[in-house]
């Protein structure tokens, strides 16, 4: 897909290496829909880069389990008010990352209310506490939320 095309010309390719916008080794970088299919394939991209990778997942037992250890998998839930509206929450999520790649969204269209919440909502969020922490020096968004 075009999205997945993007995200190998960001992360796996020498195309960006002098200008600071591939991730390195020993960086730590956020991926927010880590345990999902896209996710997945970022961790190992970013793994394979001597990335650490901070996963954020609504199940973190369940992707310990079946994915693996070496993520550092963080539990929350982007459609929770109680999440969404936590500016605590997402600064302690960002602390100590250099690089987010956010690659969560909700499924069909259905669901154009979480889609929204999660694209519009949580996004603002995050951006807002990264700025307050300014420590983080790239954001990866990949939407299919249109």
């Amino acid at each position: 897909s075009g999205t997945l095309a993007a995200l190998l010309l960001l992360l796996n390719t020498e195309a960006f290496a002098n200008d600071g916008v591939q991730p390195v080794s020993g960086e730590t970088v956020l991926l927010i829909g880590a345990s999902g299919a896209i996710g997945q394939f970022v961790t190992r991209v970013l793994e394979s880069r001597g990335c650490k990778v901070r996963g954020l997942t609504r199940y973190p037992k369940e992707a310990r389990e079946q994915l693996g250890t070496s993520v550092e998998w963080v539990g929350g839930d982007l459609l929770k008010p109680e999440t969404l509206n936590d500016d605590a929450f997402f600064r302690k999520l960002l602390a100590g990352v250099d690089r987010v790649v956010f690659a969560a969204g909700a499924h069909g269209w259905e669901n154009l209310d979480n889609n929204r919440k999660i694209y519009s909502v949580a996004t603002r969020a995050l951006l807002r506490a990264a700025r307050e922490l300014g420590t983080v020096r790239r954001l990866v968004l990949v939407s299919s939320g249109g």
